[in-house]
C-alpha cells in the first residue's frame, strides 16, 4: 500500500484535473468510499499498537480532511465554470 503523503499528493493531482463533476465523484469514491484508498488506512488503525494507532490515527485524519477540502473547492469551481458556460449559451 502506498503511504499516506503519496496517497494525498496523487489524490490532489487527480482532484486538480478533474474536468467535470461526474470525475471528481469518481476520485472522491476511490479515495474515501467505503473500498477507498483512505478508508483501508482506517481500517489498519486497529491493528497497531495504541501509540502507533494514536500518532497514525490524526495523520490519516489530516489526509482526510486535506483531500475533502481540495474536493469541495474544486467541486465549486466546477459548478460555477458550468454556470457560467449556462449563462453565456442562454440557457438559464
Amino acid at each position: 500500500m502506498k503511504d499516506l503523503e503519496s496517497l494525498v499528493s496523487e489524490t490532489l493531482i487527480y482532484i486538480r484535473d478533474s474536468g467535470d463533476v461526474s470525475a471528481l465523484e469518481d476520485v472522491r469514491v476511490s479515495v474515501l468510499g467505503k473500498k477507498g484508498s483512505v478508508t483501508a488506512f482506517l481500517k489498519e488503525l486497529g491493528s497497531l499498537p495504541a501509540e502507533a494507532r494514536r500518532d497514525q490515527g490524526a495523520r490519516v485524519n489530516e489526509a482526510k480532511a486535506t483531500i475533502t477540502a481540495a474536493l469541495d473547492a474544486r467541486r465549486a469551481e466546477l459548478e460555477s465554470a458550468s454556470l457560467d458556460r449556462e449563462l453565456r449559451a442562454g440557457a438559464i
